[in-house]
């Protein structure tokens, strides 16, 4: 009787350590995993805020600046010349909206000059440090969009947004900030 209360005792332990073993890795292996879908996450985020300030600095260097090199009076808020731009950045860039909602063109003291929410177009704002700085240095800017900003309010009902802006010039050579929202 004491032999067989001894293996039945040591197969208990067995498996017990068996058990504690398994769960050991188990906890291991979902600590590894979170780590990992942590890390993924952040490189994609990452990857996207890359590829939305290379599309918006094509954007901005192939089609705008050209088109206002083309209709220069678009800045000084003519119209005709507004209806015609507004209706080139809706099909070569806004398209159906899935990637980039909205273009926005600032002059330096913080007036939209051109906005595919026209009722924006003239409308001034006050810059924040970022994109003066963009203004200033000619470097391209993306963040999270602050939709309570009374600049943002057209945007707000389109969620999270990330925001890119840059530097580009008017055909005289004076800074304008260009501005998207995907």
């Amino acid at each position: 009787m004491g032999e067989s209360t001894q293996r039945t005792s040591g197969g208990h332990q067995a498996r017990r350590a068996l058990l504690q073993f398994g769960l050991s890795g188990l906890v291991a292996l979902i600590i590894i995993g979170a780590i990992a879908f942590v890390a993924l996450r952040r490189e994609s985020t990452h990857e996207s805020i890359r590829e939305a300030r290379t599309i918006t600095e094509f954007i901005a260097r192939s089609i705008a600046e050209p088109l206002l090199q083309e209709r220069p009076e678009v800045l000084t808020g003519d119209p005709e010349a507004l209806a015609w731009f507004d209706e080139r950045i809706r099909t070569r860039v806004i398209g159906d909206g899935r990637t980039i909602v909205r273009v926005k063109i600032w002059d330096q003291t913080g007036r939209i000059v051109y906005s595919d929410a026209a009722p924006l177009i003239g409308k001034r704002f006050v810059f924040g440090n970022d994109e003066r700085a963009a203004l200033q240095h000619d470097e391209t800017e993306a963040e999270v969009s602050d939709l309570a900003g009374p600049e943002n309010a057209f945007e707000r009902s389109e969620g999270k947004l990330l925001e890119v802006y840059l530097r580009i010039e008017s055909p005289a050579g004076d800074p304008l900030l260009f501005e998207t929202y995907r």
